[in-house]
């Protein structure tokens, strides 16, 4: 990575308009959120991209089946990172599987290479940070970025 100072503000301001076709052909709402002024993360700006539109595209592949999709994304402080969360109202991720999404050509969708999530995790750990997922069946998922302070 070729890491500088990025605003979060900024960066979701692109993926917004990057991710709108794609939210309007699934009649989904992408709900983006900073909850501390003036945020700034130090990263490759161009992998952060393709780690956040790699998320969001699956959170839309994973509400296509609700009356109301919805995506969040959302960035904030906690005692020791900066995170950016993505979180869907989909289908969520079976129990038995959510350990193997992050390996290589694991996929949990039929048409899936199982390649996006394996590289959104090398990349956040080149960045010094960590990426971490929680599912509830049938509720939600939500995927963390997480970046050292």
């Amino acid at each position: 990575p070729k890491p500088e100072s990025v605003s979060i503000d900024e960066l979701f301001e692109k993926i917004e308009t990057l991710m709108r076709r794609e939210a309007e052909k699934c009649n989904a709402t992408i709900n983006y959120q900073v909850f501390h002024k003036d945020m700034f993360i130090n990263a490759d700006v161009g992998q952060i991209e393709q780690v956040l539109i790699n998320l969001i595209t699956n959170s839309l592949s994973a509400i296509k089946t609700v009356s109301k999709p919805d995506v969040k994304v959302l960035a904030y402080n906690n005692e020791d990172s900066k995170i950016i969360e993505v979180t869907d109202n989909g289908i969520g991720i079976d129990p038995d599987k959510i350990d193997k999404i992050f390996i290589p050509f694991f996929s949990t969708k039929p048409q899936g290479t199982g390649i996006g999530l394996s590289l959104s995790k090398q990349i956040m750990k080149r960045h010094k940070g960590d990426i971490e997922v929680k599912s509830i069946p049938g509720e939600k998922t939500s995927f963390y970025l997480c970046f050292a302070l």
